[in-house]
């Protein structure tokens, strides 16, 4: 999931009371609740080697072992030096230790829950691991994960101002979107909408009660969205069995702001098919895109999927497909991750491989 999410989980969290079991939980919480993201440094470095480290070895089974007492000593160590006058309590490292585990540990749980994929056995194996419920930026649950943290932390101007500030970056985030409809953004603003009319009312509901109330509403969403993706599988294996077509893979992948409707990809034979799937209320199928051909693994796409420049993208493919060109210095060989790229040229699924006709990467200076 994105940044904010992350964020709004472990505030979120906080505000349940876990926050007040010791000095810095709340802190705690939100940091912990990102810390698997520090992975995100490689990017630095490119973006295929972005792609080669992110969801690894930070989000994987020894991390979550490791982390959690990282935090919890650092957090232990700032609270003792912070904590200099006789009536400063110092954290109890246990409850940071408890703090600083369930926070971590919501990371990798969040990440699975989309369709990017997430290696949670790293570094014994590096098998990703799928969800399919969540789309990564999920505006609900900036909505849900938002609405205790705002109400809890906007008592007075100044404070109240960031919030809506920052409510006004995430409208616009959502009302830009292509992707979302028209109704869902209509929706996700009424929702906003009545956040900032209890703050400026001086509405005042009991913050816990709020976060309680926020907390279950998430994980009855997250269980909701993971019960939809299992459904529209199922219903859209029936579909193509009814049409005499038999899926070798099958994903039924989530769509931004768009709860009850899943994206549906199948591998049939050499070619990939897509369609939207309605999975409650009424099943309702239609295609979305035309099929597009797999390709074959010729010698020159193996020798373009081992090249070093793309070995992150080639390890981080769930759905690829290749496309084989012949050009004056030998072969380009192009290949798309058809989640994210169908038709046109996708920053994140789409990588070009130009080769000699020794099959050997041609490298261009920087």
């Amino acid at each position: 999931m994105d940044p904010l999410a992350h964020t709004l989980a472990g505030a979120t969290l906080g505000e349940t009371g876990l926050k007040r079991t010791t000095a810095l939980g709340g802190l705690t919480l939100m940091i912990g609740a990102n810390l698997p993201d520090i992975d995100g440094i490689a990017m630095l470095w490119g973006r295929d080697a972005g792609l080669m480290h992110r969801r690894g070895w930070t989000h994987g089974i020894v991390a979550m072992l490791v982390l959690p007492v990282l935090l919890a000593g650092v957090m232990h160590w700032i609270g003792k030096r912070r904590a200099t006058t006789p009536e400063s309590v110092p954290p109890n490292f246990k409850f940071l230790l408890l703090l600083s585990a369930i926070s971590v540990w919501s990371h990798p749980f969040l990440d699975w829950l989309n369709q990017y994929g997430v290696r949670l056995l790293m570094p014994f194996s590096g098998a990703w691991f799928y969800g399919d419920a969540l789309f990564i930026v999920d505006p609900w649950l900036w909505l849900m994960g938002g609405c205790s943290v705002a109400l809890a932390h906007s008592s007075n101007r100044k404070s109240g101002i960031a919030w809506l500030v920052l409510l006004c970056i995430a409208a616009a985030i959502v009302t830009q979107s292509k992707q979302a409809p028209a109704e869902a953004k209509m929706l996700w603003c009424i929702g906003a909408g009545l956040m900032v009319f209890l703050r400026f009312r001086s509405v005042r509901p009991n913050p816990r009660q709020v976060a309680l109330v926020a907390t279950a509403t998430i994980v009855l969403y997250i269980g909701t969205m993971l019960t939809g993706t299992r459904l529209a599988t199922a219903q859209a294996r029936r579909y193509l069995e009814s049409q005499g077509l038999a899926a070798e893979a099958l994903a039924a992948m989530p769509l931004p702001a768009q709860p009850f409707t899943r994206d549906v990809v199948a591998r049939i034979g050499n070619q990939y098919h897509f369609f939207a799937l309605r999975w409650a209320f009424s099943t309702h199928i239609k295609a979305t895109h035309p099929p597009i051909p797999i390709g074959e693994k010729t010698a020159v796409v193996k020798a373009a999927l081992a090249a070093p420049a793309i070995a992150g993208a080639a390890n981080w493919l769930r759905y690829p497909a290749f496309e084989e060109t012949t050009t004056d210095f030998g072969y380009r060989v192009t290949i798309r991750d058809v989640r994210y790229s169908r038709s046109g040229v996708s920053a994140i699924g789409v990588v070009s491989v130009d080769l000699n006709r020794k099959l050997e990467p041609i490298v261009y200076p920087d």
